[in-house]
């Protein structure tokens, strides 16, 4: 098969219907509003491109392209006034956003990322403030405060937030029911009593949070859009899809539901086989088993077949049994492996684009010399490579056009698969 040729076809086929899927993009979002950010990662294997994660509560901003900052302020500006993608609606003003992080994380790359953020959120003229919720940070600083280093030597400031009635305050600056509360944490462990019942407006809703949202419903809303994207321009959904199970009721240590998902990946594994037959595709088919409510690349395993999840050893099963934060894994979702046909400076990548709304604002590819096509790339070794979405028409290219065509309409229904499961 032509990889190349594959994927030129379908930009070609997105530039033949590029005004009806853009009435479609705007009707889909009116329905269901979009979160205000979201990065999706992507796999290409060549014969199939899908995305197979997104993130509601995203990292990584300061791996974004410096030259694509304006794009994602004016974009922020945007979706940040005005509700959704409606942008026929009233313009809702926003003066002071308060950015929720992760509580306990010690990670010097979070603390670049939320230092990224802020600073694209100050381009757009708004005024930023990164609070936190951990008790024991600043205990004995003044106004509650704790300066903290990034990766790169940067300082950012932490402020110790507080409730005061229905409104989230720190000491040093005041905040009113008109300014927005912006979540840059997964709520992996539950919704902190400080976010209950706030007269602020809190994005993306904590009900969206890992301890409430499963991968398997954002898999299911994102094949129901993807097949009819697929539809509008005449292109076999399954190249844009990812074949999915789930499972429940798990407990990697005492083996309790083994046997069920050793049928549930047997019966997937099946499938593959057919679909690479009849499509010609020589590659024997493996599927990724991931924790269902997981993030930030724990509890994952690759398998060929059921016999090597009987055959799980100790250390397997405890890296499975529990997901971030100490959560128990008893929920697993059972995915295509799709490989990725893509390589940089000769190391597998794979792309993440970043999303405003439902518009692509950056991206970089994922690369790690330590796995090959099918493994998983989020893993040790993984390191970044910016991709330019400013850069794109100053030297337009093909390459250039499939990132901005193909991925970054997968990216769109994507984000607008996590606006169905807000609904």
């Amino acid at each position: 098969m032509n990889y190349q040729a594959f994927r030129g076809d379908l930009v070609d086929k997105i530039f033949s219907k590029q005004d009806k899927l853009e009435e479609w993009f705007k009707d889909q979002c009116r329905k269901s509003p979009a979160p205000p950010y979201t990065s999706i990662d992507l796999r290409d294997s060549g014969f199939k491109v899908s995305p197979v994660d997104s993130n509601i509560f995203p990292a990584g901003f300061n791996n974004i392209c410096p030259d694509d900052w304006g794009l994602a302020a004016s974009t922020f500006e945007r979706v940040l006034t005005k509700k959704g993608c409606a942008f026929d609606r009233e313009s809702r003003k926003v003066g002071k956003i308060l950015i929720i992080p992760e509580n306990h994380t010690t990670n010097l790359f979070y603390f670049e990322n939320l230092w990224a953020l802020s600073e694209i959120l100050k381009l757009a003229k708004f005024e930023v403030v990164i609070g936190h919720l951990n008790p024991d940070m600043a205990a004995n600083l003044p106004l509650g405060c704790t300066e903290v280093k990034t990766a790169s030597g940067r300082t950012i400031i932490l402020e110790k937030v507080y409730r005061d009635g229905d409104l989230l305050q720190t000491e040093r600056v005041k905040f009113t029911a008109q300014d927005l509360i912006l979540l840059n944490n997964d709520l992996s462990n539950g919704v902190p009593k400080e976010l209950e019942g706030l007269a602020q407006e809190l994005r993306p809703h904590p009900s969206m949070g890992w301890h409430r949202r499963l991968k398997s419903e954002h898999l299911r809303h994102y094949t129901d859009l993807a097949t009819e994207f697929a539809n509008i321009i005449g292109a076999d959904p399954w190249t844009l899809t990812t074949r999915f199970a789930h499972v429940d009721n798990l407990n990697f240590d005492t083996g309790l539901g083994m046997d069920k998902l050793a049928d549930a990946t047997d019966e997937l594994i099946r499938s593959l086989t057919a679909d690479y037959k009849e499509r010609k595709i020589e590659q024997i088919p493996s599927v990724f088993i991931k924790h269902n409510s997981g993030t930030y690349g724990r509890s994952i395993m690759v398998v060929r077949s059921a016999k090597e999840l009987l055959e799980m050893n100790r250390r397997e099963k405890n890296k499975m049994n529990v997901g971030k934060g100490g959560v128990q894994v008893s929920s697993v979702v059972v995915m295509e492996g799709i490989p990725t046909d893509l390589k940089s400076d000769n190391e597998t990548a794979e792309p993440v684009i970043y999303l405003a709304g439902t518009e692509p604002i950056g991206g970089f590819l994922r690369l790690n010399p330590n796995r090959d096509a099918e493994g998983n790339l989020n893993s040790p070794g993984a390191h970044f490579k910016t991709l330019c979405f400013a850069n794109l028409f100053r030297s337009p290219n093909r390459d250039t056009v499939i990132l901005e065509k193909l991925y970054g309409a997968l990216g769109r229904l994507s984000t607008l698969a996590n606006g169905r499961e807000m609904q």
